[in-house]
């Protein structure tokens, strides 16, 4: 016989028998279902205790500060691969040898051009809307008609892919380039810059794709599955995505870092900033994350990229000045210390964006250009999950009791 001790609205416990029965523990895990049994539900909000799905594509420890794609560890992918050879590894799940490679970036060329529907929708659009609108927009503008939506999710992933990346650049530059360079990375900063680019650049834009491809159960990753498990489109699914990444708390966190930055403009007073943020009158932006409890390995890549990307560009940034005293001065505040908060990839990804050029309200837009193979793959993974259901959280009802009209 359990005994349960359930809490009622008036603070008053009751001890509830329950039959015994027995509870498997599985590698850290029990199911909704033996809680279920149990006549209770779990309250956790945010879900930041509940798995929603299994997956084989990313793998975090946040004790430790490491992050890996289908085992992978990110350092290693970010040092020695492309963005296009990790997004082949994220869709199809292993890294592409060199003719694999090809058969994919040919396939993402082909699937580049974006339909005329979506053309005529963004340019539709006021010229003072911001970016993400305009993404979240075109996004949804690419679900196909129904004339041709009957291919396969596979085919719509690889477009997804594709496409994304090309709304972006056509929300900057409002042109198409009829030739395009293989390399997805490459041929956004060819429309952006033209075709005299420093290589060294794509190179350092490419590994900050390569970092942002996925995260796990993030919240535009989650909020993607939701939308396909009522049999939604993927691009649908995608556009829903688009709009949880441009939140402040998640996607548009780069460019509350470049606004903090900004508002601190020198060393000198980061001080007076760090005891704002101790005494909570001030927020410190790019500092923790709900996962990692360590550094953010994608931090630490993206520092050193800052730095060579600003070289090559011959840009002298005081920014990057305030932002590395910034986080050294966090890093020695016991406040901070305590509470295991260290640079995320926000603090770092908005200064290589900056390097590179983009206004601090396209920042956003690169993340969900990067992010579009991530939330390919887990649409691919969710289609073949047998144990896929239809996203239906419960709730902890505190509203009045049953009552009659007057």
């Amino acid at each position: 016989m359990t005994n349960v001790r359930e809490t009622q609205d008036n603070l008053e416990y009751v001890d509830r028998a329950l039959v015994g029965h027995e509870v498997e523990i599985r590698d850290g895990v029990i199911t909704g279902a033996d809680v279920s049994r149990l006549g209770v539900i779990c309250y956790d909000p945010g879900f930041y205790n509940t798995a929603a799905c299994r997956s084989s594509i990313t793998h975090i420890d946040g004790a430790a500060g490491q992050l890996e794609y289908r085992g992978f560890p990110i350092d290693d992918l970010a040092r020695s691969r492309s963005y296009t050879e990790v997004s082949h590894l994220l869709v199809h799940g292993v890294l592409p040898n060199n003719s694999e490679s090809e058969t994919y970036r040919t396939a993402l060329r082909q699937a580049a051009m974006l339909p005329e529907r979506c053309l005529r929708t963004l340019d539709a659009l006021p010229s003072n809307t911001h970016p993400m609108v305009a993404l979240q927009i075109g996004v949804a503008a690419l679900s196909p008609e129904p004339s041709d939506g009957s291919a396969e999710l596979t085919d719509q992933a690889i477009r997804l892919v594709a496409q994304v990346p090309a709304v972006v650049a056509y929300i900057h530059a409002r042109e198409r380039a009829d030739v395009l360079p293989d390399e997805l990375v490459a041929r956004f900063l060819h429309r952006r810059e033209g075709p005299n680019v420093d290589p060294r650049l794509i190179r350092a834009l490419d590994v900050v794709f390569i970092l942002h491809a996925d995260h796990e159960q993030n919240c535009s990753t989650n909020v993607v599955r939701a939308v396909l498990s009522s049999g939604a489109g993927l691009f649908t699914a995608a556009s829903a995505g688009v709009g949880a990444l441009s939140g402040p708390l998640h996607g548009g966190a780069n460019e509350a870092v470049l606004r903090m930055l900004e508002e601190i403009g020198s060393i000198e007073r980061i001080p007076d900033f760090i005891a704002a943020v101790v005494t909570k009158q001030r927020k410190l932006f790019g500092f923790g994350h709900p996962v990692y409890k360590n550094y953010d390995p994608r931090a630490a890549i993206l520092k050193e990229i800052v730095r060579d990307a600003l070289d090559v560009a011959r840009v002298d940034d005081q920014l990057l000045s305030v932002a590395l005293a910034l986080e050294e001065a966090a890093l020695a505040e016991p406040y901070f210390i305590d509470k295991h908060l260290y640079p995320n990839v926000d603090f770092y990804s908005g200064l290589v964006y900056r390097a590179l050029g983009f206004r601090s309200d396209e920042f956003t837009c690169l993340f969900a250009a990067a992010r579009a193979s991530g939330w390919a793959a887990h649409a691919l993974e969710q289609s073949r999950d047998a144990d896929a259901r239809i996203y239906r959280p419960r709730q902890l009802y505190e509203g009045p009791k049953r009552r009659s009209i007057p």
